[in-house]
């Protein structure tokens, strides 16, 4: 955001939370301070500041204090409505599809509501203005009315909201945000009880100039609370590879069945890594979180609602789908080949399908194979003739068997010239499982 029409001076006293005296050009003016908080560390007599010149028709002042410079020679923003402004430009560019400011939820009013698909958020935005040692800190004066929004937040997550409190840094250099219990005890309270029950805390720093306020940075608290449940995730796969390794020493990840979808150990690493998809974007995620996911979601091989609800999160999707192809857990790259005739991402991503063709692992490659048919269906025609015999399992397998039935199946799905070659071919065969499964096309072609 910008103002129009901005000017330096120098300051000379507060004479309350609304107005102030300021020296411009040798005289004395007063002007409107667009901030009723303390502001005791910015606002000392002699420092510069610069105002916005208004039409003051209907005004008792002609100009609004908006920015300040410290005394360490640091430029802050004090303008309290500015942090609301430079938040909905921000939102405006994050593909949502809708936006609805003001929104009245409870007893309160919220600063935005949002709506991405069925997703709906609730968010919350203070303006930081405080520093001490590159901390920011809110608020600088008790806040009744910030606590009861705290509070509808907690309630709002419990009902299915996506909830979080954004702190908007009007100041450069800062990063992180805490409470000032000092200053108001109950509001940090409210804020640890949020941050159990589940609402984010956003930190944005900004880009400060007399005459300007932007949103630089987004998510850094985010990133930082991700990392920290990224250390539980990895806790409780940890405690499921010792409790693995001790029960069913003989598996491996070529013959994981998903026994475990019955044990306390299996649902507590499931559970965490369902908070950290849901909770937290992609972006959060670091290498470690990465991998501890991509193992949950192969050892997830039996219900496979993991990679279900990462539908629901393209953002991760797109990141996991990508990062398992050149890891060595099976079985989430054959889940990710499957999944990726449902993914609805508007990038490339189901190119990657081509890549999980050619990974040395039959199953993946007949889920693939699959997933093509949907996508691409003449490539899938090449690929599934190509099935048949392109001499990478040898005859007498169940390699090759499989792989025949999948071809099949594609060949069928997609109405192929070919088909009837293959079935006259399959029910010739020595391959019982072939042959019942060309019966079986047989029949359905006979309804169709």
């Amino acid at each position: 955001m910008k103002y129009d029409n901005i000017l330096p001076a120098k300051f000379l006293s507060r004479r309350n939370r609304f107005i102030a005296e300021v020296e411009i050009g040798g005289c004395t003016e007063t002007v409107h301070v667009k901030n009723t908080g303390r502001c005791k560390e910015l606002l000392v007599p002699g420092c510069e500041v610069w105002l916005t010149a208004l039409d003051s028709k209907g005004r008792k002042t002609k100009y609004d204090l908006v920015a300040v410079r410290k005394s360490t020679g640091s430029l802050f923003n004090i303008d309290s409505q500015a942090p609301n402004k430079v938040m909905a430009e921000w939102l405006a560019v994050q593909g949502f599809d809708s936006i609805v400011p003001e929104y009245t939820y409870g007893d309160s009013r919220i600063d935005f509501f949002m709506q991405r698909g069925k997703e709906k958020y609730l968010m919350e935005v203070k303006g930081c203005t405080l520093e001490i040692d590159g901390v920011g800190y809110f608020p600088d004066a008790p806040t009744e009315r910030g606590v009861r929004h705290i509070r509808e937040l907690i309630g709002a997550k419990a009902q299915g909201f996506n909830a979080a409190i954004a702190f908007v840094i009007q100041t450069e250099g800062v990063t992180e945000v805490r409470a000032n219990t000092a200053i108001h005890a109950e509001f940090g309270k409210a804020l640890d009880e949020a941050i159990k029950a589940g609402v984010k805390v956003l930190f944005f720093p900004c880009r400060v100039t007399p005459d300007s306020l932007e949103i630089t940075e987004k998510n850094r608290q985010e990133s930082i609370m991700a990392k920290d449940i990224g250390k539980e995730l990895h806790k409780k796969v940890q405690r499921f590879k010792n409790w693995a390794e001790t029960n069913y020493p003989e598996i491996t990840e070529d013959n994981d069945n998903g026994e475990w979808c019955f044990c306390t150990e299996f649902d507590e690493m499931y559970s965490a890594a369902v908070d950290m998809i849901k909770n937290y974007p992609a972006s959060a995620a670091d290498e470690q979180i990465i991998d501890d996911l991509l193992y949950a979601i192969a050892r997830d091989n039996e219900a496979e609602v993991i990679v279900g609800i990462l539908e629901d999160h393209i953002d991760w999707f797109s990141l996991l789908c990508r990062a398992c192809l050149s890891t060595e857990y099976t079985n989430a790259k054959w889940q990710f080949a499957k999944g990726l005739r449902n993914y609805s991402g508007d990038d490339d991503l189901k190119e990657l399908i081509f890549e999980f063709l050619a990974v040395d692992n039959e199953y993946t490659e007949r889920m693939a194979l699959q997933t093509l048919a949907s996508i691409d269906p003449q490539q899938a025609e090449k690929y599934a003739e190509e099935f048949w015999d392109r001499g990478k399992y040898a005859e007498g397998t169940y390699e090759i068997e499989y792989q025949r039935i999948m071809a099949l199946h594609v060949l069928y799905q997609i109405k192929s010239d070919s088909l009837e070659k293959y079935l006259e071919i399959a029910e010739k065969s020595d391959y019982q499982h072939l042959k019942s499964n060309a019966e079986e096309i047989r029949e359905l072609l006979k309804t169709t």
